[in-house]
């Protein structure tokens, strides 16, 4: 990792959410680079020195429902939007069509073995020969 690339991703880092192989290369770039390490010691202490400074205040509690409440409608038009992807009636359109030209190519071919299974069984059933063999 470069020092660019540090610069980069110390916010990130310092929130915990950089994955694993980034923080790990970030890592050894800073055991490495001193320059690099101090900024990020100056950052965490900004944050520490603002953290410590600024006051906190919990919201009220209309906020939150009104919050919670966007985040679920949210949610919900994520699921329907899965829907509204155009690809997925694409396939259910080539599916469809396979269904149908299978349908339309192979229509008989079970029925007409069938029904000549039965022609020929109810054939030497009738009359005093029990059994019909063919010959060349």
């Amino acid at each position: 990792m470069h020092c660019e690339e540090v610069d980069r991703f110390i916010d990130v880092y310092l929130d915990g959410e950089l994955d694993l192989g980034r923080r790990l290369a970030l890592e050894q770039h800073l055991t490495l680079c001193p320059l690099c390490r101090s900024l990020v010691e100056e950052r965490q202490e900004f944050r520490t020195f603002f953290a410590a400074s600024v006051p906190r205040r919990n919201a009220s509690p209309e906020l939150e429902a009104k919050v919670l409440a966007a985040v679920r409608r949210g949610q919900a038009k994520q699921k329907l939007s899965f829907l509204r992807q155009p690809w997925i009636y694409a396939a259910a359109a080539l599916v469809l069509g396979s269904i149908l030209a299978l349908n339309i190519l192979f229509r008989d071919s079970g029925k007409e073995l069938f029904r000549e299974a039965v022609l020929h069984h109810s054939r030497s059933l009738t009359g005093t020969h029990l059994l019909d063999v063919t010959s060349d």
